[in-house]
């Protein structure tokens, strides 16, 4: 409380690597489960069985890539944002509470 957390990291840009790993992320939930189930459902219409058995879990391993790769991108810099956020909701919190 004393030091009075703001958000102020949050002014300048980003640095890209954080950028990059976060758009890896989001990238990383749109092909997990979507594609395989998508798969699935090409894989009943054209009654090709290994549609599924070869596609789901090579995208499904494909998701999980990228998922490694957005962690390793991201690495300390999430930390440091994410440090920043929640000193600034604990003291909202407190002063709220009070």
């Amino acid at each position: 409380m004393a030091e009075r957390a703001d958000l102020e990291i949050f002014q300048g840009r980003p640095p890209l690597r954080l950028v990059l790993g976060l758009f890896l992320f989001v990238l990383n939930f749109l092909l997990g489960w979507p594609v395989v189930a998508a798969l699935g459902a090409a894989a009943v219409l054209t009654s090709d069985p290994f549609l599924v058995v070869i596609g789901g879990p090579a995208a499904y391993a494909f998701s999980w890539l990228l998922l490694g790769l957005a962690v390793w991108l991201v690495g300390p810099d999430s930390a440091r944002y994410l440090r920043a956020i929640l000193r600034w909701a604990v003291r909202r919190w407190v002063e709220r509470s009070g």
